[in-house]
C-alpha cells in the first residue's frame, strides 16, 4: 500500500470518507455542494445512488464519479486497487455521460433560480404599483382582475404540473 499511495498524485485533492444515512443524505449533499464537492457514488447502495444522482440533476448538476474495474476480474490478490495498472480502472465523471447532461439541462428549463424569481417579483410589483398610480381607477379595475384570475389559473397549473398526484 505504501508503493500504491507514494505512485499516485493526489495533487491538492482533500479527500473525506464518510457514511451517510439515507435519512441525512440531502444535508450532506446541500452542505458539500455549496462547497464544490465532487462526489464518489462506488459504494452506494442503488437506492441512494439513485436519490443523490436525481437531486444532483435537478440542482444543475455535480462532478459524480464511480469506480470502473476495466480487467477481468481473477478474484486474487491482483484484483486489488495496489496490484491495478492505471490501464486496468477508470474513474469516469458519470456527470459528463449524454443521459445525465440531458435530464440536467431539461430540469434546467422548466426551473428558474432563486435570484431571477425575486428580480422578476421586484420588477412585477414596481410595474403593478407604478400602474395602479397612472392609471384611471376605470381601467386599472379590469385590467387587474384580469391579471389576478390569470395568475390564479397559472399558480393552480403550476401546482397540477409539479405534483400530478
Amino acid at each position: 500500500m505504501k508503493k500504491f499511495f507514494a505512485d499516485v498524485n493526489w495533487g491538492s485533492l482533500d479527500i473525506l470518507f464518510r457514511s451517510i444515512e439515507e435519512a441525512d443524505l440531502r444535508d450532506f449533499l446541500v452542505e458539500q455542494r455549496r462547497v464544490n464537492a465532487a462526489f464518489d457514488v462506488t459504494a452506494c447502495r442503488n437506492k441512494e445512488l439513485a436519490g443523490a444522482v436525481a437531486w444532483l440533476v435537478s440542482r444543475g448538476g455535480s462532478p459524480i464519479h464511480s469506480f470502473e474495474v476495466r480487467k477481468r476480474m481473477t478474484y486474487t490478490e491482483s484484483d486489488l486497487l495496489p496490484y491495478l495498472d492505471t490501464s486496468d480502472y477508470a474513474y469516469p465523471d458519470l456527470s459528463g455521460s449524454r443521459l445525465i447532461r440531458s435530464a440536467t439541462r431539461r430540469v434546467n428549463l422548466g426551473t428558474i433560480h432563486k435570484s431571477w424569481f425575486w428580480v422578476l417579483a421586484v420588477v412585477v410589483a414596481l410595474v403593478v404599483g407604478a400602474l395602479a398610480l397612472w392609471l384611471p381607477e376605470q381601467i386599472a379595475t379590469p385590467v387587474f382582475a384580469s391579471a389576478a384570475t390569470f395568475a390564479t389559473i397559472m399558480s393552480a397549473v403550476g401546482l397540477l404540473v409539479r405534483y400530478p398526484d
